[in-house]
C-alpha cells in the first residue's frame, strides 16, 4: 500500500526511556503515516498502563526522537 500504518506493542518501560519511570510495563502506538518522510514523521504514543496518561513524541532524525510531551487522554 501507500498509505502508512500503527504499529502496537506492550514494552518495558525502561527499553523507551518512558516518561512514567522504570520499573514496569507501557503500551506503545508508533504511526508511521507515509513509507517516507514526504507524508510526515514518524510519531509515538506512550500509555502508562495503570492510570491511563499518555504522552508523546516524534522523530527528529531517522534514529532521534523529540522529547515525551504530554497529550490530551
Amino acid at each position: 500500500t501507500n498509505g502508512g500504518f500503527v504499529i502496537w506493542e506492550f514494552k518495558t518501560d525502561a527499553i523507551i526511556s518512558s516518561p512514567f519511570g522504570t520499573g514496569g510495563f507501557v503500551t506503545l502506538r508508533t504511526t508511521v503515516p507515509w513509507p517516507n518522510t514526504t507524508g510526515g514523521v514518524v510519531f509515538q504514543h506512550v500509555f502508562n498502563n495503570n492510570d491511563g496518561y499518555q504522552k508523546r513524541r516524534y522523530e527528529t532524525a531517522p534514529t532521534t526522537w523529540s522529547a515525551w510531551s504530554t497529550t490530551l487522554s
